[in-house]
């Protein structure tokens, strides 16, 4: 049995598998031809012996196998140099090719993709499609596209506006949620400040019998406002409990996957309970969120001029709010245990993604014909009434060539011309090997 490099690992190696990967073994002269042979060796020719194998005398290839298939490199041969099976060559070898391999892949995966990512409460489906988003299963959300580019340099980061491309699978943290990635040793995809703190709303108290100081004006709640922290001032008296509403936005968050997670603020800021977090989408992407909270934060004394206030002190509070409260969705994690498979292998590479516009932060939460997006040649009709796909691209065929920037080199047929708000399955063949996911159906 031979196997070709980047198919299997090593001392510990990542190993990452798609359709991209190559094929090492060149057989008969011809490289690049399998990803693994198996040999059955003939009959011993002359000058092969085979003796028992033991601990102290392990056995020779060449005890079996002839001419190139006894060196133990990357290249073999299926015939000796008469060309046939002769008295110098009698192995016999069952070639896996590329082809072999990945047309069976490619179809787990796809299928994969919608168990895993897209059906029912899945990330794609349902990732902006609450409530909590001011949305809902029927009027869900979609985040915008990464332009296409060459997913070799892409940073994965989507464009408002931008409604077919690459999945907006950047992300902000480490695998252990924090501390924030570096790009330097991340990747590319990493970039901890395109989700940012851009403008701070507003503080109110919404419930308890701790006062909230509203003036004079110097007095009133504040937050300073940086990329990754607000950094939050109220005045307060100090008694009983205050739970308040802060208001404040956030850029992009309609270009990435991301999920609300109210327990990113200090729990020495805040109660552990009775917290909650909620976010509307602007059609910029941006979001403006809305985070509830009862303040714990231990005040610090004696500041004059609060009104109301006993003898016109009051007490000082400050806390966080860290941009974490918008969270990396785990399908961006390449360690999560459900989803990291997909960015570990490196599938979003060959993955096309495409949305209504009806069903971007700037739509109208609908779509009709000829604005939903189609896909032709479906074995179950309608075929016109589609939210969102996704398209994962084959193994290159024909003329194609990776990594590109040219989408021609990953999709083929009604797929590529021209990119609109129809596209095709078909059986995959040596023209085509596209093959269509559908995230969501109106």
């Amino acid at each position: 049995y031979a196997v070709s490099p980047g198919f299997n690992r090593t001392n510990g190696a990542t190993l990452v598998l798609n359709s991209n990967t190559p094929a090492g073994l060149t057989v008969d002269g011809s490289p690049a031809r399998a990803v693994a042979l198996i040999f059955s060796p003939g009959r011993a020719l002359s000058g092969q012996t085979r003796p028992a194998v033991t601990s102290g005398n392990p056995p020779s290839a060449a005890n079996y196998l002839e001419g190139a298939n006894a060196t133990l490199d990357t290249s073999f041969a299926t015939y000796g140099p008469a060309g046939s099976a002769s008295t110098t060559f009698n192995d016999q070898a069952a070639i896996v090719t590329h082809q072999d391999l990945f047309s069976v892949v490619e179809q787990a995966v796809a299928r994969r993709l919608s168990d895993t990512l897209v059906v029912g409460t899945k990330p794609l489906t349902g990732i902006y499609a609450s409530t909590r988003w001011g949305a809902s299963s029927s009027a869900p959300v979609f985040p915008y596209a990464a332009p296409f580019g060459n997913p070799d340099t892409s940073a994965f980061q989507g464009t408002s506006g931008t409604m077919q491309g690459l999945l907006p699978v950047t992300f902000s943290t480490t695998s252990g949620g924090t501390p924030y990635c570096n790009p330097a040793t991340d990747g590319i995809r990493c970039n901890p400040t395109f989700v940012q703190w851009i403008s701070f709303q507003s503080i109110t108290k919404t419930s308890g019998a701790m006062t909230l100081y509203t003036s004079p004006a110097g007095l009133s709640p504040t937050c300073s406002v940086a990329a990754s922290q607000l950094s939050c001032t109220i005045y307060t008296n100090n008694s009983g409990s205050l739970t308040i509403d802060l208001v404040a936005t956030a850029s992009n968050v309609a270009m990435a996957l991301r999920q609300l997670d109210e327990d990113a603020p200090s729990a020495g800021h805040f109660s552990a309970t009775g917290r909650s977090a909620s976010a509307i989408l602007n059609t910029n992407g941006s979001a403006r969120i809305t985070f509830t909270g009862r303040v714990v934060s231990s005040g610090t004394g004696n500041y004059y001029g609060c009104s109301g206030a006993f003898l016109g002190f009051c007490y000082r509070r400050t806390f966080d709010i860290p941009i974490r409260v918008f969270a990396d969705h785990p399908i961006v994690n390449s360690s999560d245990p459900e989803y990291g498979w997909f960015t570990k292998n490196e599938w979003h590479k060959l993955t096309y993604y495409a949305i209504a516009p009806g069903f971007a932060a700037a739509g109208a939460r609908s779509c009709t014909a000829p604005n939903c997006l189609t896909i032709t040649n479906l074995e179950t009709s309608p075929n016109s009434n589609k939210r969102a796909i996704l398209i994962l691209a084959g193994r290159p065929i024909g003329a194609q060539t990776r990594p590109s920037a040219v989408l021609t080199n990953y999709l083929e047929g009604e797929n590529l011309s021209p990119i609109d708000t129809t596209f095709v399955t078909n059986k995959p063949s040596r023209e085509f090997n596209d093959r269509v996911v559908i995230v969501d159906t109106n």
